[in-house]
């Protein structure tokens, strides 16, 4: 597991105290739009509102980062495409572009949620 999803999901259990100062976190748009295309592209087929494979549901997943659960989630997502684990081989692909540039547009959201977490615990 990647050292930021795991200080991310450890940081993740001091938000139940401090939530409500990251009810402002607000995604970069372009960071937003490249993520939500790739899940309506590689992901809601199995991961929405209807089917929730894993039961997960990505479609009706806010996009904020201000509950715990919500950065543990978002922090998983991360490291599924990344490690190559979902979309699954037997489905269709992403380019390495496209996951590259859904990995960064993640990174930067998850980086600027634990920096804001960082700042909640001093």
């Amino acid at each position: 597991m990647p050292k930021i999803i795991i200080i991310l999901w450890l940081l993740s259990f001091s938000l139940m105290n401090h939530s409500s100062a990251l009810n402002k976190f607000v995604w970069r748009q372009t960071d937003k739009a490249v993520v939500k295309k790739f899940l309506v592209q590689h992901c809601y087929d199995c991961h929405d509102t209807d089917i929730q494979k894993g039961e997960l549901d990505l479609e009706s997943m806010n996009f904020d980062m201000s509950s715990r659960d919500m950065l543990y989630k978002w922090s998983r997502v991360h490291e599924m495409i990344e490690h190559g684990d979902m979309p699954p081989k037997k489905k269709n692909r992403p380019a390495a572009q496209e996951k590259e540039n859904v990995l960064k547009a993640l990174a930067r959201t998850l980086q600027v949620a634990y920096k804001q977490v960082e700042t909640l615990m001093e």
